[in-house]
């Protein structure tokens, strides 16, 4: 490994709308929404975790 020769890329691309789906929000969320157990403030602040592009 030679650090004056080496390059780092960074490529950053939104997150697919067929994943994002999915993960926006926890299933608990999900399932507290249908419930109307939770404000949409605490909603919007649970996920389900962030997904690395591949």
């Amino acid at each position: 490994f030679d650090g004056n020769t080496c390059a780092v890329l960074v490529a950053i691309d939104e997150q697919s709308s067929d994943i994002a789906m999915g993960v926006d929000k926890a299933l608990e969320a999900k399932r507290a929404e249908a419930e109307k157990k939770m404000s949409d403030e605490e909603l919007e602040a649970i996920g389900a975790g962030d997904q690395g592009m591949m």
